[in-house]
């Protein structure tokens, strides 16, 4: 690309982009260790026949894996760092530690917090909102608070604490996706809008967003070597600056560039750079945690200590609505000394839901159970996010109910999935849903503009009688913070009421009659998907529909969805507790762990006994997979308690490569050798296993030849490293596959497939050590495991090494339910004459001479879902596979069997 600059025509030297792009470098202090850099190109994976020297246990670029097998040689003890980051030439980290004059671009239209408020309020019914809190700097302290002794006085130190040190972690992490020596190129000169390129934004590697402030240093290169200009005599004379003058080949400004779009297809982000000097356009980019993305929990944190403090009745104090729901004891429930009726008053908008889901609907509605927070425990493919919908709509369809509902989600998706399933019911006068002003318009379903807010070129609030006269706004959690900020919190409306009445009524002076029993607008907050939020997430909305302490009428709902059993929030310090999400916290207190009716207590429930009323309800009905499929998750996570329901899921089960039994679900042994191909990769994300690769698409390719599955969309293949799902990808395309989804097993929660191929990559155990210690891959990783095996409907397929995944707890079980019923496909190793790659280890190697342990064989045979599915086939001859779609599992249903003993018992009790 020519560039021109001072009126000259320059062009752009190549050998800049031979630089690697990335480095884990902050701006401020960097590190300067040369390191190897071992980077691969994954350009050529499709030659069938090549070897690498295993033995050696260096990764190689697959480029280079055509050559045959080099001859043995004496290894030593010394083995390469895999993780090791890439060498960045000094003269371009070194500009990013150069003293620098900070120059700041325009901004982007955003919400105008301060004009909306005073719209309403006027300069006097409400306080200022504070302005913007600075991030306190993490102590470096060890995160000691567990959640045996967290309580109201230690909660907002301790997640403040876990929220800097996982700020911190972040603040490093994002340097990885720094850019050097990079070009920009003029988009619209007269807007000064630049384009840059940026690799990885498309999987979220960076998350780049409109209004996002980028770091740009313009460099000055020297013609010759590309490099910057006079940095060899910088060097020479010391190689440190100042303090005072800048870096030779640094142009000494510091350009904060602003985001004014993002393209995430072509991976392009657009800038808004004022103060660009007319030379050549080449720049160090960084990139940094944007502050406003951590004041949004800082201040939801902030708001709720006070009050924790106050409320505290261990000390005498009132107890608080925010106390009840943050720490409930069985003190704020509701004691039951009968049993329920098991009849219900609504008439259903959904007339599937089942006896599981209606229960929860009835108790949120009635706010039977007491004063605590309602748990909608909902394993996958149970319909948590139906029950949810369904509770949404009865209450906006209950004329006892007055106030609004706040609906939230931990991602955008999410929320908008529960805006696309409402709006059936709900017209856009009844129904909002609250973008952050960072979102672009391409993002949100066509189909839900309407019900969205649209000022200029961003999202933005309605005017305030519009918002007020909303049954229901859905929302992120993070974008709750728009209505903090717009103080239209409860909190804020009550006092906002409380001002005006004093104001028309001075003689009333402090007795309002908001504190003699006038309902809150907020009268309800449903949380879905809620064990995705992190708990400093999820109190953002809780800030939201909050009463004042004072209050003393009806409190709010607060209901959460989610299961605690697949994946978990998204955190960088793996130390802290911030992956513990307020769901699974709260499960684990006695009110719901101890209750005689929690899942893991409920097969020692036989006969009714006074106890509290349960604030929660666990779904057990899976109307998703294949009783297969579903048997070792339901024995390890749910205390086999999941009743297969799913209809039509027999239909792949005449395909010829299914083994033993012939369940749909398959562990195929793999003994390829597993590589590391980009150490660049964020997070250590640069494994493949090329055999591994070849063996998925050719189970994809079959299945589809077989014309079983007449739809590639209906096949999904993941695998847990980055570089596994490129290669994957890059081989289906190859082979027309172009319609198969393919990516990482967490872009796949709350997802499914008819059939799914599950790589798991790793077949050397040397690297398990590191995988855990990183949070990569699938080993000791419970909550992937499960979502993994559980997106299936139809079909599964496992590929990996049974050496290495038998040392993981529930890989150990998936791997002896497999064995134990010849759902197995052992390795085909070809002949000398072949070149691939096999694992060389003396252990891992063997895969085809694994066998699980006399131990596992003992405690797992033969559990739950797997032992129904033994039955079954024992009685093949009495029912006939596929006879009709309404034809169950097991035989009889849970209401069926409830049914007939009730009326064993009464004939028993009549004595007939």
């Amino acid at each position: 690309m020519a560039l021109t600059t001072n009126g000259k025509s320059h062009q752009a030297d190549s050998t800049v982009s031979t630089i690697p792009r990335r480095r884990p470098v902050p701006i401020i202090n960097p590190s300067t260790k040369q390191k190897v850099d071992v980077s691969a190109d994954i350009s050529a994976p499709f030659t069938s026949n090549t070897k690498s020297s295993a033995s050696a246990n260096v990764s190689r670029p697959l480029s280079q894996t055509h050559a045959r097998r080099s001859p043995k040689v004496v290894e030593s003890s010394w083995r390469p760092d895999v993780y090791v980051k890439p060498f960045i030439p000094r003269a371009f980290t070194a500009i990013n530690s150069s003293p620098a004059i900070l120059m700041n671009s325009m901004g982007v239209e955003t919400i105008r917090f301060k004009e909306y408020t005073k719209n309403f309020a006027g300069a006097y019914l409400l306080p200022q909102n504070a302005p913007p809190l600075n991030p306190p700097r993490y102590s470096g302290k060890e995160l000691h608070v567990s959640f045996q002794n967290l309580n109201t006085d230690n909660y907002g130190d301790h997640l403040l604490d876990c929220l800097l040190s996982d700020l911190e972690t972040q603040s490093a992490e994002i340097h990885l996706y720094d850019l050097y020596g990079v070009s920009l190129e003029v988009s619209d000169a007269s807007q000064n809008i630049y384009k840059l390129h940026v690799p990885g934004i498309r999987e979220g590697a960076p998350i780049v967003v409109y209004g996002d402030q980028v770091m740009l240093r313009q460099l000055r290169l020297d013609p010759d070597t590309s490099l910057p200009l006079g940095m060899e005599s910088f060097f020479y004379g010391g190689g440190e600056s100042d303090g005072r003058t800048p870096a030779p080949g640094f142009t000494g400004y510091q350009i904060n560039a602003v985001v004014v779009a993002v393209v995430k297809s072509t991976e392009d982000v657009f800038l808004r750079v004022n103060g660009v000097l007319p030379e050549r356009l080449v720049f160090n980019v960084c990139f940094a945690v944007q502050a406003r993305h951590f004041q949004s929990v800082q201040r939801a944190i902030a708001s709720i200590s006070d009050e924790l403090a106050v409320g505290n009745p261990a000390q005498g104090k009132t107890s608080s609505w925010l106390r009840c729901m943050l720490f409930p004891s069985e003190t704020d429930g509701i004691w039951q000394g009968t049993p329920p009726s098991g009849t219900f008053r609504q008439t259903w908008f959904d007339r599937t839901l089942n006896y599981e889901q209606k229960a929860p609907i009835d108790a949120i509605q009635t706010n039977s159970y007491g004063k605590t927070p309602f748990l909608i425990h909902g394993p996958p493919g149970t319909g948590k996010t139906k029950t949810i919908c369904e509770t949404v709509k009865q209450l906006c369809n209950d004329p006892t109910f007055e106030g609004a509902i706040l609906l939230c989600a931990p991602s955008d998706p999410a929320a908008d999935q529960l805006a696309s399933r409402l709006k059936a019911q709900l017209v856009p006068t009844e129904m909002f849903r609250l973008n952050d002003y960072s979102r672009t318009f391409a993002e949100v379903p066509q189909e839900l503009l309407a019900y969205c807010c649209v000022e200029g070129s961003i999202f933005n609030l309605p005017p305030f009688p519009k918002l007020m006269g909303y049954k229901i706004i859905i929302s992120t959690c993070q974008a709750a913070d728009i209505l903090v900020q717009a103080q239209t919190t409860n909190r804020d409306l009550v006092l906002l009421e409380q001002n005006l009445t004093r104001m028309l009524h001075p003689r009333l002076g402090r007795q309002s009659p908001v504190n003699k029993g006038s309902s809150l607008h907020w009268g309800a907050l449903l949380v879905d998907e809620a064990a995705q939020a992190t708990e400093p997430e999820l109190i953002i909305p809780l800030s939201v529909v909050a009463p004042p302490l004072s209050y003393t009428s009806v409190s709010p709902i607060f209901a959460l969805a989610g299961d605690h059993h697949q994946l978990s929030p998204r955190t960088h310090n793996k130390s802290s507790t911030l992956h513990i999400s307020l769901f699974e916290r709260l499960s684990d207190l006695p009110l719901y762990a101890s209750h005689p009716l929690s899942r893991k207590n409920a097969s020692r429930t036989t006969l009714f006994k006074p106890a509290m009323r349960p604030s929660f309800s666990d779904l057990t009905r899976n109307y998703r997979s294949h009783p297969a499929i579903l048997a070792v998750s339901s024995a390890l996570f749910y205390n086999d308690s999941l009743i297969p329901e799913a209809t039509d899921i027999d239909s792949l089960q005449s395909w010829p490569a299914w083994r033993g039994r012939c369940w749909p679900v398959l562990f195929a042994c793999n003994a390829g050798v597993d590589t590391c191909e980009d150490v660049q990769a964020a997070g250590g994300g640069g494994w493949y296993n090329l055999r591994e690769a070849r063996k998925a698409i050719a189970y994809a390719i079959h299945l589809i030849s077989s014309s079983l599955i007449t739809m590639q969309s209906d096949i999904c293949i993941m695998a847990p490293f980055d570089t596994q799902v490129r290669l994957l990808r890059t081989m289906a395309r190859a082979n027309q596959l172009w319609g198969v989804n393919i990516g990482p097993v967490e872009a796949f929660q709350g997802l499914e497939s008819r059939f799914v191929i599950f790589c798991t990559t790793r077949t050397r155990t040397r690297f398990v050590k590191d995988d855990r210690k990183r949070g990569l891959g699938i080993m000791g990783e419970a909550k992937k495991f499960n979502v993994g095996l559980t997106r299936a409907k139809e079909g599964l397929i496992v590929v990996g090494n049974p050496r290495v995944l038998g040392q993981d707890e529930c890989w150990a079980a998936f791997l002896g339910f497999c064995w134990r019923n010849g759902l197995w496909e052992s390795e085909q190793f070809e002949g000398e004459g072949r070149i691939e790659d096999f694992v060389e280890d003396a252990v891992d190697g063997k895969v085809n001479e694994w066998a699980p342990s006399e131990k596992t064989q003992a405690e797992e045979s033969q559990r739950g879902l797997e032992r129904a599915l033994i039955h079954r086939d024992d009685e093949s001859s009495a029912q006939t596979a596929g006879s009709g779609a309404a034809r169950r599992f097991m035989g009889e249903s849970l209401e069926d069997r409830m049914w007939r003993m009730g009326l064993e018992a009464e004939a028993q009790v009549l004595g007939t």
